[in-house]
C-alpha cells in the first residue's frame, strides 16, 4: 500500500481522492488503506496528491 501513496505523491488532488475511492471498494485493501494514515512519512511533507490521498482515506476510514 505504500506504493499507492508514494504514487498519490504524483497525482493531483482530485485523481489521488479518485485512487482512493477505487481502492476502497476493495474490502481486503481498506486495513492497509487505513494503515498508511498511521505511518510516519519519512520523506517530509506530503504533496498536495499525497495530502488528499491520505484526508481521503481518513475520510472514508470513519465511516
Amino acid at each position: 500500500m505504500q506504493v499507492l501513496a508514494r504514487v498519490a505523491d504524483g497525482l493531483s488532488e482530485s485523481e489521488a481522492r479518485e485512487l482512493v475511492r477505487f481502492a476502497w471498494q476493495e474490502d481486503a485493501l481498506k486495513a492497509e488503506l487505513a494503515e498508511i494514515v498511521d505511518t510516519p512519512r519519512n520523506s517530509g511533507a506530503p504533496t498536495a496528491g499525497g495530502a488528499a490521498f491520505l484526508e481521503e482515506v481518513r475520510r472514508l476510514a470513519v465511516r
